[in-house]
């Protein structure tokens, strides 16, 4: 008895602090810092319009607006945090570009310089900055550098801290550390366990199902298929089967690409309505298990991940749907990596890199091919068409490199046009009673206007457009709005 008194105690301990909480927040002006109004202090409206700009990657406008906050408002303490945070997104950039140029030993010197000027609340660019170090190392490889920097990240509690876990969860399942992977995901998990909104339990169920599946593959593990069992059942009732299958093929996908066919077999066996094959049964037949060999034809690991993908779909618009949102989750957008060009899609699964947007939307096309669809790999340009010295909108709008030429400093030079963050948009097409196209970083779609079906696609990610040499933003250039459709 004196278990429950205790813990009905507790629980009405619990409901009468929420009850305060709600009455308190439901003030006037409840749940502001009283620092952040009054005289002396930066308006809402003028601090929102500076970090705009810096969401929107006009950098340079972002620093001038910050420092003239700074000079009329020396007092606000908000502005310092602004500003650092500001040249943590250009070091983060930065870093971003030296790692995809294989610029090791800056990228590290790079990350090291965030992690060192962050403090406060801060700990957001902290906490990425860790992350990306330990993808560095990983990638370098560097694997002795990893537990310092792992340790300083784990004591970090916060929501940065658990995104950055799942996400480090899968890089190390990508590079064989199943062991580490399993710590990242309990990490993950452990940080939900009291998750209550959708996206929190969403992310909850992708970190049990990780740490159950690096756990069956660490080596001299003992732990077998149930504990993705018990993942399902914890989050799909038996009624739920698209959701049943869902979890399975996932599970099994992940175990396929670590080279275990048996155990991927048995997960894709327990998916409801998905295809599937037992070596126990498949008579005098030759399994597959690469995703390399042998030329576009199908294996084991295709055939399961693109049935995996497509399961569910009747048409060939929802096959094509599901494989743009399976691909922008795996493997899922990463930066561009010069080695991608020398790679089909299937030997650039095998590597555990995610894709630029035009990868990942060939390997989309790679996957239906598996399924029967006929997909065609497309990308959108930025486009000044419809501007001043351009031509109008056409059929040919978003099909080609923008340029224009530019004198800055007494030297004439050609400038692209990009819109934050990226050159292109990566996408692709199907035919079902006229074109379908899709996005895949982020997953999107479809896109149906027969003639400006490019331009749709990029509307879909951009509205600004701005000029750039060689990724530095031309000094005082118009930023060009992506033009309407027609």
């Amino acid at each position: 008895m004196e278990g429950r008194e205790t813990f009905a105690s507790a629980r009405i301990g619990v409901w009468l602090a929420t009850v305060i909480l709600i009455l308190s927040l439901s003030r006037p002006g409840a749940g502001q810092d009283p620092r952040d109004s009054g005289p002396g202090m930066a308006t809402v409206e003028e601090l929102r319009a500076a970090r705009r700009l810096v969401k929107e990657l006009k950098l340079d406008e972002a620093e001038a607006a910050f420092a003239g906050l700074a000079r009329e408002y020396p007092n606000d303490w908000r502005i310092p945090r602004d500003i650092q945070k500001l040249a943590d997104k250009r070091l983060l950039m930065r870093a971003e570009y030296l790692v995809n140029h294989g610029r090791y030993v800056e990228t590290e010197a790079t990350l090291k310089e965030v992690v060192a000027a962050a403090t406060g609340d801060l700990l957001t660019d902290r906490a990425q900055a860790r992350v990306d170090l330990i993808a560095l190392y990983l990638r370098w490889p560097r694997t002795e550098a990893i537990a310092p920097v792992w340790n300083e990240f784990a004591s970090d509690p916060g929501k940065d801290r658990t995104r950055g876990a799942v996400r480090l969860g899968e890089k190390f399942r990508e590079h064989g550390a199943f062991d580490l992977s399993r710590t990242a995901f309990e990490l993950a998990a452990e940080d939900l366990s009291t998750a209550t909104s959708e996206s929190d339990t969403a992310t909850l169920s992708e970190a049990l199902l990780g740490a159950a599946v690096a756990a069956i593959l660490t080596p001299g593990s003992e732990s077998s298929v149930e504990g993705i069992d018990a993942v399902v059942a914890q989050f799909c009732d038996s009624s739920d089967v698209s959701g049943r299958a869902a979890l399975y093929c996932r599970a099994a996908e992940w175990v396929l690409r670590a080279d275990s066919p048996e155990k991927a077999l048995l997960l894709y066996e327990r998916a409801p309505g998905v295809a599937k094959a037992s070596a126990g049964r498949s008579g005098p037949h030759t399994f597959l298990v690469t995703w390399g060999s042998p030329g576009s034809g199908p294996t084991v690991k295709r055939l399961g991940w693109a049935v995996g993908a497509a399961n569910g779909a009747c048409s060939v618009s929802e096959a094509a749907a599901q494989m743009s949102a399976s691909v922008a989750w795996w493997p899922g957008f990463g930066g561009y990596n010069a080695q991608e060009l020398n790679l089909n899609a299937w030997q650039f699964l095998d590597t555990g890199w995610k894709g630029d947007c035009i990868t990942l939307a060939q390997i989309a096309c790679a996957g239906l091919e598996m399924v029967g669809v006929a997909g065609t790999p497309c990308i959108a340009w930025p486009t000044a068409d419809g501007s001043e010295g351009f031509p109008s909108v056409s059929a040919s709008t978003c099909q080609s490199i923008t340029r224009k030429q530019f004198q800055y400093e007494g030297q004439t030079f050609w400038a692209k046009l990009v819109y934050p963050g990226n050159n292109h948009e990566g996408f692709f097409t199907v035919s079902d009673s006229g074109i379908r196209a899709y996005t895949v970083a982020p997953s999107g779609g479809p896109f149906c206007n027969p003639t400006y079906y490019y331009l749709e696609v990029l509307r879909s990610v951009a509205t600004d457009q701005f000029w750039v040499w060689d990724w530095w933003a031309v000094p005082d250039a118009p930023h060009i709005p992506v033009p309407a459709v027609p």
